[in-house]
């Protein structure tokens, strides 16, 4: 999804490149462009700051885990008659 904001950030940036820079100013439509543009960057940052979070979570419940099923101890096989 972070890369899809990038791309997403790219395009407009570029669509601000292809405009005339008096159009541009004029109208402020340069002003809400680069507002659009740090937007989709800290949109970006946000989403990747979250996979991180979500990524180090799964780590340390896997460690919690694998940790307490080490203390637990085996049961005997059950013999079935």
């Amino acid at each position: 999804m972070a890369k899809k904001i990038r791309t997403i950030e790219t395009g407009v940036a570029l669509v601000r490149h292809g405009i005339d820079y008096q159009i541009r100013t004029r109208g402020g439509i340069d002003n809400q462009i680069n507002k659009a543009v740090s937007d989709l960057n800290d949109l970006e940052h946000q989403l990747t700051r979250l996979y991180q979070f979500i990524e180090t979570s799964m780590d340390l419940y896997i460690k919690a885990d694998d940790k307490v099923k080490s203390q637990i101890p085996e049961r005997p096989e059950e013999k079935s008659w």
